[in-house]
């Protein structure tokens, strides 16, 4: 399970998952659980769309300064992949058996 710390409050996600995002500046920090593993946690970056430039030649500097506050002109990828370790702690070892009966006492 994944949270995403989104502008408009925290969304889950149940992995794999989709989960669809506002286009915006803000990067967006996202922590996955999962039990016997380490928390992962990762982010998700905005960049800016390169259409983003012909708005300059259509819509002058206001419409680019209108796109650049609305975060219109950026973008987040369409996939990313948070890493998750197993937790030693959780996976106990077992001792392996002779297959011999233990006698009773």
């Amino acid at each position: 399970m994944c949270t995403a710390s989104t502008s408009t409050g925290p969304q889950q996600i149940q992995t794999p998952g989709v989960v669809t995002l506002a286009k915006g500046s803000a990067s967006i920090s996202v922590r996955c659980t999962k039990e016997c593993y380490q928390e992962g946690v990762g982010v998700i970056s905005s960049s800016v769309e390169p259409m983003a430039a012909g708005n300059i030649i259509l819509g002058g500097v206001v419409g680019l300064g209108v796109d650049a506050m609305s975060g219109a002109m950026n973008k987040y990828p369409d996939q990313i992949t948070i890493t998750m370790i197993p937790d030693p702690a959780c996976h106990k070892s077992v001792k392996p058996t002779s297959g011999k009966p233990k006698p009773s006492t």
